[in-house]
């Protein structure tokens, strides 16, 4: 039975996923032309087209990618109800799944903010389409955090201020789902 709940997770936390991606990759602005905006945007499209004739993005905002990453999430929380033949709290259920979407969210700013501190050291000439990518869409959560810790000259520490502060909230987060 925990194969089978870790392989619903899996599915649903990935589906979660990449439409919380490409309604980052919208509201950062990330490069549309990347070849993985493009995979993404794809992917994603036959689902979140229809929807966005009812939930209209608002400037650069796509409200029907993060709602169709939340319904994943209470989809996931159902179908773990449904295996054990117990009835949710509906209430609970719809606040579960938000907690559980913001904690999708937030582990995958923290993984990309890590990859991207990573690549740095590395990637001096040229710089990979991924890695671009996420520095695209990363910046944004960056730059507050750029104004409040002066540089080091060639250091800078502003992602440990931002990885801290996903990792209280995630914290917080894990402890409602």
């Amino acid at each position: 039975m925990n194969g089978l709940v870790a392989l619903i997770d899996l599915i649903f936390h990935l589906t979660s996923l990449l439409f919380l991606i490409r309604f980052l990759l919208q509201a950062s602005s990330a490069d549309y032309y990347n070849s993985l905006s493009q995979a993404v945007i794809k992917a994603t499209d036959k689902l979140a087209s229809p929807l966005r004739g009812l939930l209209k993005p608002y400037k650069n905002l796509d409200f029907a990618s993060i709602a169709i990453a939340y319904l994943f999430s209470v989809a996931f929380y159902f179908a773990i109800f449904a295996m054990m033949s117990t009835v949710p709290n509906w209430l609970n259920l719809l606040v579960m799944s938000l907690a559980r979407t913001g904690e999708i969210l937030l582990s995958f700013y923290w993984w990309s903010i890590l990859a991207t501190i990573i690549a740095s050291y590395f990637a001096q000439q040229g710089v990979h389409p991924a890695i671009a990518l996420l520095q695209d869409i990363v910046e944004p959560i960056l730059e507050p955090a750029r104004r409040l810790i002066p540089s080091l000259g060639p250091i800078d520490l502003s992602p440990i201020l931002v990885i801290f502060t996903i990792s209280l909230l995630q914290n917080f987060l894990k402890q409602i789902t």
